[in-house]
């Protein structure tokens, strides 16, 4: 027996990739052989099974497919099986293995147990990682800026899917399991803190993946904002004071200038 990775031919898929074996049966014997039960092994951790040809009696999950009997095989034949998986997990790399091990030929005599495997490595990239409070405003997470907990982070798929995730105690959060392609961060700015405003200039941020590449610089920056208030009134009187009887006056613009020159 003997089992080859098809698909993909570098050895290394990403998830959500399809991953196809290939496995060979032949009767190097003397004999031929009636009951060929088949057993195919992988990890269920990694791998979801998809379909295989011939189709598997069982194949439920649990990292095993079982085919009950491939027989009769006659002398000098061979068989061949496809099998296809959809990876969903992370290996660096997972041996996938077949095994012949309860055989019998024509004369109910015992076959010679055989195994066989392949290797595959499946990897997968991943987003993240800070919000803070930049309490000085430089767009550098410097000592003593914590966290914002309770952000939520959208990431748009490269397929226009969206997915969320929220900051945690730290101001941290990920997005793991991604495959390679372009994405775009982005802060819901109605769960931030109020009167806070963006530092870093960054958002919402595109962001290329490599296959199985970690992108830890997904950083937001937030300060915040100083904010002047006050009421407006007709004062009748004169005495500076908001007296009862003295009418507010609605609709009126304020304009505040900062030391800058910078006027809203």
């Amino acid at each position: 027996v003997s089992k080859t990775l098809s698909t993909p031919a570098t050895g290394q898929a990403e998830i959500g990739d399809t991953v196809i074996f290939t496995l060979s049966l032949s009767n190097t014997g003397t004999t031929t052989i009636t009951n060929l039960p088949l057993t195919d092994n992988y990890s269920a951790a990694c791998l979801a099974y998809s379909t295989a040809s011939p189709t598997p009696a069982d194949a439920a999950g649990g990292g095993v497919a079982l085919w009950h009997n491939l027989g009769p095989l006659a002398v000098g034949d061979a068989l061949t099986l496809t099998v296809s998986f959809t990876v969903v997990g992370v290996c660096s790399p997972t041996e996938n293995s077949i095994d012949v091990s309860a055989a019998t030929d024509i004369y109910s005599d015992t076959v010679p147990a055989v195994q066989a495997s392949a290797p595959i490595t499946t990897v997968a990239a991943s987003i993240g990682d800070w919000v803070w409070d930049d309490i000085n405003g430089n767009g550098v997470q410097d000592s003593g800026e914590n966290g914002l907990v309770g952000v939520v982070i959208s990431l748009t798929l490269p397929g226009g899917a969206v997915i969320a995730t929220t900051t945690d105690v730290s101001g941290t959060y990920q997005f793991n399991n991604l495959h390679s392609g372009n994405y775009t961060v982005t802060v819901d700015n109605s769960t931030l803190p109020a009167w806070y405003a963006l530092t870093t200039n960054n958002q919402p941020l595109t962001v290329t993946l490599a296959a199985g590449a970690s992108y830890t610089s997904a950083d937001f920056g937030y300060q915040e904002k100083g904010r002047v208030t006050g009421h407006l009134y007709i004062d009748t009187n004169g005495n500076g004071s908001q007296d009862s009887g003295e009418p507010d006056l609605d609709n009126v613009d304020v304009i505040v200038t900062d030391s800058s020159g910078v006027t809203q």
